[in-house]
């Protein structure tokens, strides 16, 4: 009888989460005060909104954009998982999780203006929502294409060779 989760998956999972919660911190502990504020004011000038620093005002709501809104997050999660695999190499490992975590940058900034959009037309209840569900999603996206496109990236069939 054959277990589902072997010596192989424990250690790519241990190696996964050691990854992520260190990058995790990084991004807690870094100072992003200029990005968060870039963020807050590119997407409340897009929507017509105020912003002072890292926060956009709309009615009597506001909705900071803080360490986890800048996509940053979504990077860290794809560095972990390929950083975590045995194959490819060091060097493609580099340039997949580099070229993800812009791709997953860039598309953070519709991801924001999304929500915040939402919070201007249909409240914060609604907005709240949508952030953590369009946060789910991205996470979630990250790990699907990353699931189907390193198998053609280290040109294998078998998922299990990549951990």
């Amino acid at each position: 009888m054959q277990t589902f989760f072997g010596k192989k998956e424990l250690f790519f999972s241990i190696k996964f989460f050691i990854i992520f919660l260190v990058l995790q911190f990084f991004i807690l502990s870094a100072p992003l005060a200029q990005l968060e504020n870039f963020i807050a004011s590119a997407e409340a000038g897009a929507l017509g909104l105020q912003s002072s620093g890292n926060i956009v005002f709309f009615e009597d709501q506001s909705f900071q954009v803080g360490a986890n809104c800048t996509g940053l997050l979504s990077g860290a999660i794809l560095f972990a998982v390929v950083f975590a695999m045995k194959k490819p190499d060091f060097r493609k490992k580099l340039l997949i999780a580099a070229a993800g975590a812009l791709v997953l940058f860039l598309l953070n900034f519709p991801r924001v203006f999304f929500v915040l959009w939402a919070a201007k037309n249909f409240g914060a209840g609604l907005a709240e929502t949508l952030h953590e569900i369009t946060w789910m999603t991205t996470a979630v996206l990250v790990l699907i294409v990353w699931f189907f496109a390193i198998r053609k990236i280290a040109k294998t069939k078998n998922f299990a060779e990549l951990i």
